[in-house]
């Protein structure tokens, strides 16, 4: 479980796809510390350390991953989010995020407003009646607000921190993110 507060943005040192599986290797940013088998959000994707040899660790995906996710499409300057899994002990600054990617959206147009960004997604219209106005969704990991929400996309608003401290500030129309839909109302749907 994570809160989509990103603390570190990473490049990978090594990407390797084996048939339709792959392996990506970072080494850790400054003072993040992971431990073989913690579960850490890659661009919001929960991924398991399978791998580490002193600041190198490194993680395994499969085929299902790859189809659900923007890993496969990934450029080799790619900048990925990152965050360690919540403890008893953690802030939750955020909400409360699977990393358990549900779609992946299309970056339809972006707005400046003052010193903030409104970023526009179109996402497939099933998905959208779990988006609500005032409501938290997690963009590449990073918890945001929903400003707004029609039939097939939605507009979040991110102020100067959000733009500089995670991967989101450059994004440019036309790129594609990792979507993860409220937990709360995934779990309401489940139960009607």
């Amino acid at each position: 479980m994570f809160s989509g507060i990103i603390k570190a943005k990473a490049s990978a040192n090594k990407t390797e796809k084996t048939g339709n599986a792959m392996r990506i290797e970072f080494t850790a940013p400054k003072g993040f510390r992971v431990s073989l088998g913690e579960s850490v959000s890659i661009d919001g994707i929960c991924s398991t350390v399978e791998k580490k040899a002193g600041n190198k660790f490194s993680f395994y995906y499969m085929a299902e991953t790859l189809k659900k996710t923007t890993l496969a499409q990934i450029s080799g300057s790619h900048e990925f989010n990152i965050e360690r899994c919540l403890t008893l002990q953690s802030l939750i600054g955020g909400h409360l995020v699977s990393g358990h990617i549900d779609t992946v959206a299309l970056l339809k147009s972006i707005a400046t407003q003052d010193d903030s960004k409104l970023m526009e997604f179109v996402v497939d219209p099933k998905f959208t009646r779990y988006i609500i106005y005032k409501g938290s969704i997690a963009v590449n990991g990073v918890s945001l607000t929903v400003v707004s929400v029609s039939k097939n996309s939605f507009r979040v608003s991110l102020i100067p921190y959000t733009l500089a401290h995670t991967n989101l500030g450059k994004l440019k129309a036309g790129d594609k993110v990792n979507i993860e839909l409220d937990l709360i109302a995934k779990y309401l749907e489940k139960l009607r």
